[in-house]
């Protein structure tokens, strides 16, 4: 039983200064947590009245269909926006060029808008995630600079 008396060398004696510092650190993180809890709880109660207010019987699971439709209506939503963004600034880009008269120089001004179109519905269309041809963009390319 002489183990119960002995101390190990390596042990060093906590000083006050940081147990009342690790105290007070740990007073702090209670608080936080204890006023994150109670907003928890005052939000819940905001959804559960809005809840019974709308209607709503039953709140939606990750697997039910309603979900995954809103959840494919968002990303579908987002890339529709980015692309017409996109289609926003070409137009904006074009009448820069026709404000400095550069439209009519060498048909490159329209073969970048044709391009540029021609990606962005083809973008657009849900069906095609495919690449654009490369062909039918020669081609069209080609025909306006009539070769």
């Amino acid at each position: 039983m002489s183990f119960l008396h002995a101390t190990p060398e390596s042990y060093t004696p906590v000083s006050e200064n940081s147990y009342y510092a690790g105290l007070s650190q740990t007073r702090k993180l209670e608080t936080a947590r204890r006023v994150a809890s109670e907003r928890y709880t005052e939000l819940l109660q905001e959804v559960s009245a809005l809840e019974v207010k709308m209607g709503i019987n039953r709140r939606w699971d990750v697997f039910d269909t309603q979900y995954i439709e809103t959840a494919k209506y968002i990303a579908q939503r987002k890339y529709i926006r980015a692309l017409k963004n996109l289609q926003h600034l070409v137009v904006l880009r074009l009448f820069e060029l026709h404000k400095l008269n550069l439209s009519r120089t060498g048909g490159f001004v329209s073969i970048l808008f044709f391009a540029c179109s021609h990606m962005i519905y083809r973008l657009q269309d849900e069906d095609s995630y495919s690449e654009v041809p490369a062909k039918s963009v020669q081609s069209n390319s080609k025909r306006r600079q009539g070769v």
